[in-house]
Parts: structure tokens; C-alpha cells; sequence
């Protein structure tokens, strides 16, 4: 989970938290919280699998809805060619071990390659 804090770290350091001192490590406490909520709502739903279908797109939906409901990013977790391996591996990871961390580091990698996105955008205007 190193890697996660360095990342929402230096997403500190860019100006997308503005605040300084305990306030500024206190909003990364709660953003850390508000990832593993969307990370536990995402696996809880794909380990019930309530669906014949779409089980894995509920999840991430539901996952999105949590991250905005606290202001951050909803994410693209493209299913996809090694990322689709990744994602299962990262679900199988909870199921045998409960370890989200795997699970954690695509949430926040696809929040932080949603922010790139936006300061290129921004940088392009």
C-alpha cells in the first residue's frame, strides 16, 4: 500500500489537496477510508454475484458512486487483455486472503490516471 500513499502524496504535492498540515494528512486518512469503503462495496457485490450478468460492472458502478459521493474521481478499471487478469487475480486476492491491497492499487491508479487526464486537459485550454 506504499505505493498507493506516495501516489495520493504527490497528488498533494500537484495542488490537487490544497490543504497544509494536519488537515492536509487528516483529508488523506479519509480518502484512504473512502478507498477501502469503494474497494469493499466493489468485492462485496462481485463475491454475492446477484446477477446471471454484469455482475462486474455493478460493482465498479457502485464503486464510482461511493468515490464521488466523497468528491474524488469516479475510475475507468479497464477489464481488458493483463488488466483483466490483474482485476481477478486482485478479487481472488480478497477471496482467499482478504487482502485488498491489489485491489486498492487499481482503484487509486485509475483515480490518479483520472487526474492526469483532467491537468492535461487543463494545461491544453
Amino acid at each position: 500500500m506504499a505505493e498507493y500513499t506516495t501516489s495520493l502524496e504527490e497528488a498533494s504535492a500537484n495542488g490537487w489537496i490544497s490543504e497544509t498540515g494536519n488537515e492536509s494528512e487528516e483529508r488523506l486518512h479519509i480518502m484512504a477510508e473512502v478507498l477501502n469503503f469503494a474497494a469493499y462495496v466493489h468485492h462485496t457485490i462481485t463475491y454475492i454475484h446477484p446477477f446471471r450478468e454484469g455482475n462486474g460492472r455493478t460493482a465498479r458502478l457502485a464503486a464510482n458512486l461511493v468515490l464521488e459521493r466523497y468528491g474524488l474521481p469516479g475510475i475507468s478499471i479497464k477489464i481488458e487483455r493483463e488488466n483483466k487478469n490483474r482485476y481477478c487475480n486482485a478479487l481472488a486476492q480478497i477471496d482467499k486472503h482478504e487482502d485488498y491491497e491489489p485491489l486498492l492499487d487499481l482503484i487509486a491508479e485509475g483515480i490518479i490516471e483520472r487526474v492526469n487526464g483532467a491537468l492535461l486537459k487543463l494545461r491544453k485550454q
